[in-house]
């Protein structure tokens, strides 16, 4: 059955959610009661664009609802259990550390619509580093949930600079916002470039020039 909004609220703080003792079986049944209100509130958009549930309709509802709990929704902080191990490695303090093209896909809190692109992020350790697979790691936990990408790319500097206290840290993102592609304009090729900067690479333009230098040649 349907639950309503405030009875999922009330399940919510029942169930202990906002707080870490909640059990897996209690999550798992909060889960459960928000795919059934996103489900409901799918249907009545459907119904109010005067859809018929047919054939190709009637399961969208409930895909909808799988959609934004298994790759939208965030339980915890996604962000500080990828960076809960850090190596220590005073050999590589002061040297630039650049790991680029990591795929991003998100969902714009404006429209609830997808933008998909690429992330390069660099630092400088001062005598902490992470394993190079966390990096995707952390830009898919980044990503998670309803962003806009302005805060998304600071969001993972401030998370670097948080666990790795490094010289500095930059994140460059380049994505395509459907958005912008299937509404509005309807530009197909726009693309939107936003950096952040932390330390070094805010203060030294030569530091900056580095990276950019990398980034470039890289592409030639």
């Amino acid at each position: 059955m349907v639950r309503s909004r405030e009875e999922v609220s009330i399940a919510r703080r029942t169930m202990g959610l906002n707080g870490a003792k909640a059990t897996r079986a209690a999550i798992k049944r909060d889960i459960k009661a928000r795919k059934s209100v996103i489900e409901q509130a799918v249907a009545t958009i459907l119904e109010a664009m005067d859809e018929e549930l047919r054939d190709g309709l009637e399961n969208t509802p409930k895909r909808v609802a799988d959609m934004y709990i298994d790759e939208f929704s965030v339980l915890g902080d996604p962000l500080k259990d990828e960076l809960s191990t850090v190596f220590t490695e005073e050999a590589s303090s002061g040297s630039l550390v650049l790991v680029r093209d990591i795929t991003l896909a998100s969902m714009c809190e404006h429209h609830m619509l997808p933008y998909t692109g690429i992330v390069h992020i660099a630092y400088i350790p001062q005598g902490k580093v992470l394993g190079l697979s966390k990096f995707a790691r952390l830009v898919k936990a980044a990503g998670r949930g309803f962003t806009i990408q302005e805060r998304l790319g600071i969001k993972i500097r401030d998370a670097l600079d948080a666990a790795l206290k490094p010289l500095g840290t930059m994140v460059i993102l380049e994505a395509a916002h459907t958005c912008m592609i299937v509404r509005g304009v309807m530009d197909p090729n726009s693309k939107t470039t936003t950096s952040s900067l932390s330390g070094i690479f805010r203060d030294d333009p030569a530091a900056r020039a580095e990276v950019l230098s990398l980034l470039r040649s890289s592409r030639l």
